[in-house]
């Protein structure tokens, strides 16, 4: 997409079925202070009235763009890939299609990411939220609280990524975003990892927006606590999937050339541990040699593999 005057910033949102909130959050981003942006919606097949829509603001408002082609349904992650696809502008964020952003986000996200930017490194920042219900009402807290700055030794384990909502990043990056590959089924993650491994990552603590988690996403809100660390505790995929391990190989491979030396050991380090041909032993050295955290305790990491080996 090109426009004579390029916006400073594109705004990527992807969207399915999303009549319930879509109103109220491009409403937040039309209300945001900083007005040099522009929206770019895609839609994956809604069958709710989305589309109608996104096509009545678009009328409205020429800064919003809902795109048209004939590639069907992505998913999120295709959605948003092609999204990316799509931007030209210097700075990129991303929105999900029922949050509802602070009126500054965007004004805040540009300001400190123009601070940490040098030469043509990719900077990636990402932003606290808070967290809430359906409704908006209640508010169940931060939805980060790091006391360390983003680090590859704290990320790894962490494969969920940054929140892609938060993030706002440079053109270094976008760039250096594609190819992504297969068996990587989230956009945070991939974007997460190319920041830490290729470029920056730096995080805003104060809340930029407000982010439902839905009913489906708070079960474990309704449950004795015993019964939730448990849980937590034996969940296997929270520290990774057979998915997520062919697809960091082939990440790593094909980025090798880029990555510096000491990075190139900590991804050594973090292949033995999630090798579970290794024995528990060597894989718990690993953890102990590489300083590899999660949710930044080492000792929490170690306990949880022993529990799910």
């Amino acid at each position: 997409m090109s426009d004579v005057v390029r916006p400073e910033v594109d705004i990527l949102m992807a969207t399915y079925n999303g009549t319930l909130y879509i109103k109220d959050q491009i409403n937040s981003i039309l209300y945001q202070s900083f007005k040099n942006w522009r929206l770019i919606i895609r839609d994956d097949g809604s069958s709710d009235g989305t589309l109608d829509i996104l096509q009545h603001y678009a009328r409205l408002d020429s800064r919003i763009i809902v795109c048209d082609d004939d590639l069907g349904n992505l998913g999120v992650f295709g959605n948003f890939m092609e999204l990316i696809k799509l931007s030209d502008s210097k700075y990129v964020m991303l929105a999900d299609q029922d949050d509802l952003w602070i009126n500054d986000k965007v004004e805040t996200s540009l300001s400190f990411i123009k601070e940490k930017e040098r030469g043509i490194v990719p900077i990636l920042v990402f932003a606290n939220s808070i967290l809430t219900d359906d409704s908006l009402t209640k508010k169940y807290g931060y939805n980060y609280n790091m006391t360390e700055p983003p680090s590859l030794h704290n990320f790894l384990f962490y494969n969920a990524g940054y929140q892609g909502s938060g993030m706002i990043f440079n053109d270094y990056l976008r760039m250096k975003i594609f190819p992504f590959f297969e068996n990587c089924l989230i956009h945070d993650y991939h974007i997460s990892l190319v920041g830490l491994l290729l470029g920056e990552v730096h995080h805003i603590s104060r809340p930029l927006m407000l982010y439902r988690r839905h009913e489906s996403s708070t079960t474990l809100q309704n449950i004795d606590l015993q019964s939730r660390v448990l849980w937590f505790l034996k969940k296997k995929t929270y520290l990774y999937t057979p998915d997520l391990v062919k697809y960091l190989n082939v990440f790593f491979e094909y980025y090798i050339k880029e990555i510096d030396e000491e990075k190139k050991a900590l991804i050594h380090n973090y292949l033995r541990i999630i090798d579970e041909n290794n024995s528990i032993i060597k894989r718990l050295f690993a953890i102990y040699k590489g300083g590899f955290s999660l949710r930044e305790s080492k000792a929490y990491l170690m306990f949880k593999l022993i529990l799910v080996k």
